[in-house]
């Protein structure tokens, strides 16, 4: 079995539990990890939904191809597994926290069928900037990478993104750490690969990989 699974959102520096679909204030400081992965979830994880659209329930979501094993390699490496996800559907009220704590535990039962577990989610329930005043976290704030790495005091330089946004490259890129580009095909592929190639020309010129596994097995060894 893999640590609990926990579900943050993080305001400032502080760390709220979710519990019952309530917040709860808490302190965290987990184990030392020399490195950790931070995964978006839509378009990595589970399949992307339609643009400008969100999941809803568990049963709209699919788990992608090649996931679980991704994640059972960086279980069998100690490395921890975060999703870090930006959800702005809580913010305009298309879902609750609770929705989203229990998409997430079906995602967490589906890969434990391969012996796989994520530890933990930090999640943005915020609008875009333009919607939310103060915002520090959402993607490609670096709000929620920097909590990630906080969590278990793991240096830059052994942090890694995965991500299929420009967003996710933007989080990695801004909090100093190694951002890696899950190129999944979705809608958004040819936007997403036109603003990478623009803004990230580093990032776009390093080797993509079409899924997770993949990406995994290559950065981390």
């Amino acid at each position: 079995m893999g640590m609990q699974h926990y579900h943050l959102n993080v305001k400032g520096d502080k760390f709220f539990k979710i519990v019952d679909g309530e917040e709860v204030r808490v302190d965290y400081s987990l184990k030392n990890s020399e490195r950790i992965a931070l995964i978006d979830r839509d378009g990595v994880i589970v399949e992307k939904p339609e643009r400008h659209k969100y999941w809803h329930s568990p049963s709209d979501m699919n788990v992608l191809p090649g996931v679980p094993q991704a994640i059972k390699y960086l279980n069998d490496r100690n490395v921890p597994v975060m999703i870090i996800t930006n959800q702005p559907g809580i913010y305009k009220k298309e879902f609750a926290i609770k929705d989203l704590v229990e998409m997430n535990e079906v995602i967490q039962r589906s890969i434990s069928k391969n012996g796989a577990h994520i530890d933990g989610v930090i999640f943005c329930p915020h609008g875009k900037a333009s919607e939310t005043e103060g915002c520090t976290c959402r993607k490609p704030s670096p709000g929620m990478v920097i909590s990630g790495m906080g969590l278990y005091h793991t240096p830059e330089e052994k942090t890694y993104v995965f991500g299929d946004f420009a967003s996710d490259i933007g989080a990695a890129v801004n909090a100093g750490v190694n951002p890696i580009w899950v190129a999944t095909k979705h809608d958004e592929y040819e936007i997403m690969r036109e603003q990478i190639s623009e803004k990230y020309p580093d990032v776009f010129k390093k080797a993509q990989f079409n899924d997770l596994y993949a990406a995994v097995k290559a950065v981390i060894v």
